[in-house]
């Protein structure tokens, strides 16, 4: 009887703590700095507080062959499926598309691509999704983080 019980107990630790939880993460690079580390739980991020995924700009060091580029990962890549980032305005109208190839291959964008929407539109703040083809499973989206110029 104490075999069956301390086999039950051991089975019981493992099966517990053997659980594993993937989530996608994604670092985003200004130029060949990185600025960002971002998870699928920005709440994790201060001791439960909800700040969100977001990066401030200063638009007045912004120069003409500034990029940003994101390098996001998942535990089930695809590596010839479609990808790309698409930044959207405050009224979640599309402003700029960059594709891509692949789960681990980076994709960037301009900012003065981004600083010329802006000051078009009035918008001080834009939404960056990351899109990838999932085969027979359709087109998965997911916002990514939100960029805020001052």
């Amino acid at each position: 009887m104490k075999k069956n019980l301390l086999i039950f107990v051991i089975t019981l630790i493992f099966t517990q703590t053997g659980k594993c939880d993937t989530i996608d993460f994604w670092h985003v690079f200004y130029n060949k700095k990185m600025i960002g580390d971002f998870d699928q739980y920005p709440e994790r991020r201060m001791e439960g507080k909800h700040i969100g995924n977001e990066i401030v700009i200063n638009t007045k060091i912004v120069k003409n062959n500034d990029s940003i580029k994101v390098k996001y990962f998942r535990d089930t890549p695809c590596d010839e499926c479609s990808t790309s980032l698409m930044i959207e305005n405050e009224n979640h109208d599309r402003v700029l598309v960059s594709k891509g190839r692949g789960t681990f291959n980076p994709v960037s964008f301009s900012v003065k691509d981004l600083i010329v929407e802006k000051k078009r539109s009035g918008n001080a703040s834009f939404m960056v999704f990351y899109s990838e083809e999932q085969g027979r499973y359709g087109i998965h989206k997911s916002m990514l983080f939100r960029i805020k110029f001052e």
